[in-house]
């Protein structure tokens, strides 16, 4: 027997990829009466239909939108989308990267899941740069 498990996630995206369609269920924008793909919305088309709100990091620099998954085809989806691009996918078990100073190319996709393998979403908004903007 078997069995799906669905897990929560959040997706921080750089500014610069607000306008690019995002192939996620929830971004799809359905079919037209003849049955063909209307594609996808933008983080920026989506967050501007009626009761939604758009998210961003402190440092403003990111987006944010949660997600709950079932497979790890949808990082397989997004690195294909962002292929010739200069933009990174990392999970949030890329630790060694959570400080970095400058992620404003890094597509996060962190666990909102409890921690149970030293990483999740508390654990990153407590350290990353995005989170904790430091003022002069």
């Amino acid at each position: 027997m078997s069995t799906t498990h669905k897990y929560g996630f959040n997706f921080v995206l750089p500014l610069a990829l607000t306008d690019t369609p995002m192939a996620f269920s929830m971004f799809d924008k359905g079919v037209d009466e003849l049955g063909n793909s209307l594609g996808y919305y933008t983080y920026n088309e989506y967050m501007a239909l009626p009761n939604n709100k758009p998210k961003y990091t402190p440092s403003e620099t990111h987006a944010i939108f949660g997600f709950n998954i079932t497979s790890t085809k949808v990082r397989a989806d997004m690195e294909a989308l962002l292929a010739t691009t200069p933009f990174v996918i990392y999970d949030g078990d890329d630790i060694a990267n959570w400080e970095d100073a400058d992620q404003s190319n890094y597509l996060w996709i962190i666990s909102t899941e409890p921690m149970v393998t030293g990483y999740n979403w508390d654990a990153f908004v407590s350290v990353s740069p995005l989170f904790n903007v430091v003022t002069a």
